[in-house]
């Protein structure tokens, strides 16, 4: 579901699938979401192991915090994790059984994007794993494209796929097996319709900052972004003519230099021109009005740490695009494939618990009770 791991990254994997799907700081909320997305993948069957199946679920709400309060008594506090995690956020609902089926009718609300029936189908397959796309040495780029016409409803699944891209970069090492570095370089090209959709959902508030990436770089274009996401991006296209905003900011934003400029004095014009007077200034590299009057076809890209780069747009109208039918590809393997157990059950404590102990008199008086002395069993030797 969505590239959730098993074992001891499930809780984790779990919990940033809750904040970048429901784009919410209420912890109990994406606790709740947490816990019953893994209680999903760890109770029902294989082929009900998705969103759509839990939005189904989700229509009997009263009846679903009955059977998780159920399913996870006290007794898994103590058992591994995400076992234990599952038990502790289900104790709250318990206290609180009005709150709890309150955030469980936000979950079924954020979850109606799976009534269509293309949303369910993309997320049920297992088609593609984030870790293929991030272990290798190279440069890499993952273009993220909306259906056209219909930008607010995926928009969901495309921070949960920003947020687990970029975690997944920021936990990969920076050596091979030999020690060597590698030189992997992932380039996410998100498109003006998607930035906007993901920027209404507040989608980049959640990202890592930039230097913890760890290789992974994320381009947009200048004419879709609003100043408070300017700093999330590493790369910056601006295409053609800006807004006098944009220009400014983007200026701001490429950096300015050190230069001399000539002072115009009071002198005879015969002094300004053989012993002129300069001045040290600093100038914009590409100042508002490059940006504010460019050509159709020029191009400026900031890159952080890097001066700005004048680059030429391309238009290609004929450009054919080719994907792949995915419902031929063969699913990869994850952590989710086995059935579930008949009943999950806590693990046995380590430790046996001792028998009771007898009461402290009972051995006194066994030791002063008087007994009758045991019969000899000396055989007698006739004479």
């Amino acid at each position: 579901m969505l590239a959730i791991r098993g074992g001891a990254h499930a809780w984790a994997d779990a919990l940033l699938l809750a904040r970048s799907f429901l784009q919410s700081g209420d912890d109990a909320l994406n606790e709740a979401f947490a816990a019953l997305v893994l209680d999903q993948l760890l109770t029902a069957s294989p082929e009900q192991r998705n969103l759509a199946a839990i939005r189904r679920r989700l229509s009997e709400r009263h009846r679903v915090l009955a059977e998780i309060c159920a399913a996870w008594p006290l007794k898994f506090c103590s058992a591994p994790t995400p076992q234990c995690e599952i038990a502790r956020a289900v104790q709250a609902w318990r206290g609180t059984p009005n709150a709890a089926v309150d955030r469980l009718s936000v979950i079924d609300a954020a979850l109606n994007l799976c009534a269509d029936g293309a949303y369910e189908q993309v997320t049920v397959a297992h088609q593609f794993r984030f870790a293929d796309l991030v272990t290798g040495d190279g440069a890499d780029t993952c273009v993220i494209s909306l259906p056209p016409g219909d930008a607010a409803s995926p928009a969901p699944l495309i921070s949960v796929m920003l947020a687990q891209l970029v975690m997944e970069c920021a936990v990969q090492p920076d050596v091979d097996h030999l020690g060597r570095p590698k030189q992997r370089e992932l380039l996410v090209v998100v498109e003006p319709e998607a930035l906007q959709a993901l920027e209404a959902e507040c989608a980049f508030s959640l990202l890592l900052a930039h230097s913890a990436r760890n290789g992974c770089y994320l381009l947009a274009q200048a004419t879709a972004m609003r100043d408070a996401t300017h700093e999330v991006f590493d790369t910056i296209a601006a295409i053609g003519p800006q807004t006098e905003a944009t220009s400014a900011h983007l200026s701001k934003l490429g950096g300015a230099v050190v230069c001399w400029r000539s002072v115009q004095t009071q002198k005879p014009i015969w002094r300004n021109w053989a012993f002129p007077d300069w001045e040290r200034v600093r100038r914009p590299i590409v100042s508002p009005d490059d940006l504010h009057g460019a050509d159709p076809w020029a191009a400026f890209l900031f890159l952080k740490g890097k001066g700005p780069i004048l680059a030429r747009a391309v238009c290609a109208n004929n450009a054919q695009t080719g994907f792949a039918n995915g419902a031929t590809l063969d699913p990869v393997a994850h952590d989710w494939s086995a059935l579930a157990p008949a009943r999950l059950d806590a693990p046995p404590p380590e430790a046996v618990t001792p028998a009771a102990a007898a009461p402290i008199g009972t051995k006194i008086r066994s030791a002063l009770t008087r007994r009758a002395p045991p019969r000899s069993q000396t055989k007698i030797q006739s004479t």
